[in-house]
């Protein structure tokens, strides 16, 4: 997918919110057009709507997955460092149950 250099804004007043629309231009496959042509048969308003939920879904996945991998480093960290164990065990002496 190639992102157009040329960058629109629109400007979109919500009652009091102001939102910033961005268009931009981008190459797809077929696939992915055919795809958008039924973004009714999925339930969004437009084409606009599917690929903005859409790029939000990937995003928030990505998050996650970063998320998860940070964790799994501290449990790995943690199950390795007698020190940091130690530490902890140390700190929740007298913590309720």
């Amino acid at each position: 997918m190639k992102i157009g250099e040329e960058l629109v804004i629109k400007k979109i007043s919500l009652k009091k919110l102001e939102v910033y629309m961005i268009q931009a231009t981008f190459s797809l496959n077929e696939s992915n057009v055919s795809f958008l042509k039924n973004f009714k048969l999925y339930g969004f308003k437009d084409k606009s709507d599917l690929v903005r939920i859409a790029l939000e879904y990937m995003k928030k996945r990505i998050e996650n997955q970063e998320l998860k991998k940070s964790a799994n480093l501290y449990a790995e960290v943690y199950t390795e460092d007698v020190e940091i164990k130690e530490l902890t065990e140390s700190a929740i002496i007298g913590w309720p149950e």
